[in-house]
């Protein structure tokens, strides 16, 4: 069987270079270490997403001159449910993300591995030591059980907001910690006895901000178990193809060529995961 490398763009492919069956294999072999890791790194990037969309709903949230304030709209219905809708999507993706890493240390490097021992002592390091990341676990069970975790919002007035036709402040998104405590059962001992230590409500965004600083540590130490596998197989497919590769097309090994009793080529193709790598290695720059 013959093994072809080629570019493939605007419909077309050209082949460029005949591989052996050792390099094909070696190409299948380097595959699967990143869509390994790959698979996992979607869910990560998943919560970042709903990360960014929730931080472009907090800069809307601020510096609202008085004057453009509707009370009436505030806690509306449809406002509440709107903001609400946010909440729970970067709860949910916070879950997913951290159940999501749990099974993939495992499925990886095996359930009694130092790896998975490792992230174990992570996420028992971060549930001790973080409010935020006990918190945010269980607000979202409460939601799931007890519907949307904000009832109400409020607007404040910045402190240096003195000219009244000038006043600006800031829609705050807080949870009572008074109507928590009541759901003691929901929260667990830990939580609870937190909830009691609190002078005040609970700024949701503060919390979710550094629940994001917390999540992407997780994926710091993932992405640390699979770095010199990753670093190989990319050096391996940029001397194989790189000189090849644009930015506007694929690289793709095909093979298994093979003619029909109508005269069409029927073929096998394997895509080079550029693209997939040039995602990953975005990780590294805020590493």
């Amino acid at each position: 069987m013959k093994y072809f490398l080629c570019t493939f763009e605007n419909r077309s492919f050209e082949p460029f270079k005949e591989i052996t069956e050792n390099e094909f294999v070696e190409i299948k072999n380097n595959i699967n270490i990143i869509s390994d890791y790959y698979s996992h790194f979607l869910i990560f990037v998943y919560f970042d997403q709903n990360l960014k969309d929730f931080n472009r709903l907090i800069k809307k949230l601020s510096n609202i001159p008085s004057q453009n304030l509707s009370i009436e709209s505030l806690n509306s219905a449809v406002n509440l449910m709107g903001l609400n809708q946010y909440v729970i999507n970067i709860l949910s993706a916070f879950k997913f993300y951290i159940d999501n890493a749990e099974t993939h240390i495992k499925r990886q490097f095996g359930k009694k591995s130092n790896e998975a021992k490792e992230y174990k002592l992570q996420t028992n390091k971060y549930f001790d030591n973080n409010f935020e990341y006990r918190f945010l676990s269980k607000l979202r069970n409460y939601s799931l059980h007890l519907g949307f975790p904000l009832k109400r919002v409020t607007y404040r007035l910045r402190e240096e907001a003195v000219i009244p036709n000038n006043m600006i402040g800031d829609i705050k998104l807080f949870v009572k910690t008074s109507r928590l405590l009541k759901e003691s059962k929901l929260f667990g001992k830990i939580v609870t006895e937190d909830f009691l230590k609190i002078d005040g409500d609970i700024d949701l965004v503060e919390q979710i901000n550094n629940l994001g600083c917390i999540i992407l540590e997780f994926e710091k130490l993932i992405f640390s178990k699979h770095a010199i596998n990753i670093d190989n197989a990319s050096r391996f497919f940029k001397e194989l193809a790189g000189s090849f590769k644009t930015k506007d097309n694929e690289i793709v090994a095909y093979y298994n060529l093979t003619k029909t009793n109508e005269g069409k080529i029927n073929f096998s193709t394997l895509t080079l995961p550029f693209s997939d790598i040039e995602e990953i290695n975005k990780l590294n720059n805020w590493h």
